[in-house]
């Protein structure tokens, strides 16, 4: 069975901004970012068909949740480079906007408990368990 292993390959292999550790996936939801669209004034007819043509191919960026031995639960905004390369940085508050479905964590929800919001800033106990046991 060809590429029966393959997806090892694929493995994000990213670090903490902060520590410089290895971070974790958390099998969150990726919130790919969504390209900014151009209003019809702004793009000659000439291009018109460059556009729709870049629409179509996937998105090589997106947010996503990981997890640092150090720092807890932390959010990336990570990014496939031409060459197969992965980049990841902090993101900013202007790629919070660019995604759906998303809330940007550093406002928080004012209906939301201080203790609510304290507990869900920790990591989890299944979580330590899993890394470091």
């Amino acid at each position: 069975m060809p590429g029966k292993r393959a997806h090892y390959a694929r493995a994000l292999a990213t670090k903490c901004p902060y520590c410089g550790q290895r971070v974790h996936r958390l099998n969150s939801q990726k919130f790919y970012l969504q390209p900014e669209e151009p209003t019809a004034s702004d793009i000659p007819d000439a291009d018109a068909a460059k556009t729709q043509a870049e629409k179509a191919t996937p998105a090589r960026s997106w947010i996503e949740e990981f997890y640092c031995p150090e720092h807890g639960r932390l959010w990336l905004h990570i990014e496939r480079l031409a060459d197969g390369a992965v980049r990841s940085r902090l993101p900013e508050a202007s790629e919070w906007k660019k995604t759906k479905l998303t809330i940007d964590p550093d406002h928080i929800n004012p209906s939301v408990s201080a203790y609510t919001l304290r507990h869900s800033r920790q990591a989890s106990p299944h979580l330590l368990q899993r890394y470091f046991s």
